[in-house]
């Protein structure tokens, strides 16, 4: 059971982390979660993006732009972004030492407003055959969610609320901010293009990385901090699709491989985590639905 919630947990690390580093505004509809980037890149740019000075057609000096120079470009585009919609889809396998394989399969669907900060998430957990479906809400009301056995809606605890939203301060959770993390390795990103989108790609392998991954996992999730993890990647790559008239993502392909060692335990950890970006500052507020009112302790 230890091990699982470990599977579950780091799952939704990877998540939130490598989601807010390609950009975190996200959440297309639930049609194409799973796309590569050369799917993402034939669709056409979002409609739900702001409008640019640049819209109706790439220039030549935008042609000219370096992978680097891209990256920037879509912090500063995302820096005025208040709320966005997420989906992703996460499929991953973790190896215990001496033990079998544990596979899960992870669909999350997110609205969010950064300021103030409120969300709603639907999430789908399949570990190891056994489906779990999570419906939650985060608003003024406090967290509501529906539980997956019952079906009864129900308001945390504040400590247990406090907990589901350690690390998410708003520069975590400001996408803008999240990829200027990335910034210290500029230098290895690479560029694609497309008619319509640049595709930014880093291979983010190495010992340098190890670092740049452990705080991240210490940062947004304190019960991993505790542990104190050690990591060795051994194949991470990332690859961005930015919308060329916009700058703001499309998507983000993730693949890794590393191993983690806590607790004097080892777990060796191969996933794929695809992601989708829409309704950039769409989303004014996040409502309650009306049944998920009657929870203990919400307000009406």
């Amino acid at each position: 059971m230890r091990t699982k919630r470990y599977a579950i947990g780091i799952a939704a690390l990877l998540a939130v982390t490598m989601l807010a580093a390609c950009g975190k505004n996200d959440n297309k509809p639930a049609e194409s979660p799973s796309a590569s980037p050369s799917a993402s890149v034939s669709a056409s740019p979002s409609a739900s993006a702001p409008a640019s000075p640049s819209a109706s057609a790439p220039s030549a000096e935008n042609s000219k732009l370096s992978a680097a120079e891209v990256f920037d470009k879509t912090i500063e585009a995302l820096k005025p972004i208040n709320s966005y919609n997420l989906s992703s889809k996460i499929s991953q396998k973790m190896t215990p030492a001496n033990a079998e394989t544990i596979t899960n399969d992870i669909s999350m669907d997110m609205d969010l407003v950064n300021s103030p900060l409120s969300f709603k998430q639907l999430t789908n957990i399949t570990s190891n055959g056994v489906a779990q479906n999570v419906e939650m809400y985060y608003t003024k009301d406090g967290m509501i969610m529906k539980d997956p056995s019952s079906g009864t809606w129900m308001k945390l605890p504040q400590e247990q609320t406090d907990a589901a939203l350690a690390g998410m301060n708003q520069d975590d959770i400001n996408p803008s901010k999240e990829m200027e993390g990335l910034k210290p390795y500029a230098g290895d990103l690479k560029l694609e293009e497309t008619d319509k989108a640049y595709i930014v790609k880093l291979d983010a392998s190495g010992e340098k990385f190890n670092e740049f991954v452990r705080q991240k996992a210490l940062e947004n999730l304190q019960n991993l901090a505790s542990e104190n993890p050690d990591f060795k990647i051994h194949k991470v790559d990332y690859a961005f699709t930015i919308d060329k008239q916009t700058y703001l993502p499309i998507s983000a392909d993730i693949n890794m491989n590393f191993d983690m060692e806590f607790s004097g335990q080892q777990m060796a950890v191969d996933q794929k985590i695809a992601i989708d970006y829409s309704k950039f500052n769409e989303i004014k507020e996040i409502v309650l639905p009306d049944e998920a009112k009657s929870a203990v302790g919400a307000s009406q």
